[in-house]
């Protein structure tokens, strides 16, 4: 062998752990770089689940609150109908409120005058979940019928005597 041939080897002898080691290092922060990325998306999952969540129960309550509506109470579904665009009002992430029978027709929509004819709603499932319950339900995303808009139906029942009214 030559001289160069020794230099040659004496130096890739030297490399050689060099560059194993970096290769190791690499790919271990590499592991700890992707582990700390799903760890911290999980966590902004959470807190956007926990935000989420915290809405809907306040959405839920506010609905509860306008179930024991005095004006609903009597019937006077025009008088109810005024209540509902207040309190909507005063809700930035609500769509519309809307008032159904037991058999999904609409009888009270914010988004049309009082008296229009109004459609059946557009998602029955969390309905027929509300109607057997008695409990608040949040539906699917669905395409609104009347407004037009994707949204997250709040559904939550008027019960008279044990049973659905609205």
């Amino acid at each position: 062998m030559r001289l160069r041939s020794h230099l040659f080897l004496l130096v890739a002898a030297a490399a050689l752990p060099i560059v194993v080691f970096s290769a190791v290092i690499s790919s271990l922060l590499v592991e700890r770089e992707r582990d700390t990325f799903r760890r911290s998306a999980m966590e902004r999952t959470h807190a956007l689940m926990t935000a989420v969540d915290a809405e809907l129960h306040g959405s839920v309550a506010t609905l509860q609150g306008l179930a024991t509506s005095r004006e609903l109470a009597r019937g006077d579904l025009r008088a109810f109908q005024e209540e509902a665009l207040r309190v909507l009002a005063s809700q930035s992430d609500w769509l519309n409120v809307t008032l159904s029978l037991p058999s999904g027709q609409q009888v009270m929509n914010t988004g049309r005058p009082f008296g229009t004819a109004l459609p059946a709603g557009a998602e029955t499932e969390s309905l027929g979940r509300v109607l057997k319950s008695l409990k608040p339900e949040i539906g699917n995303v669905t395409m609104g019928l009347v407004i037009q808009r994707t949204g997250v139906p709040v559904r939550v029942p008027v019960a008279r005597h044990g049973a659905a009214t609205y």
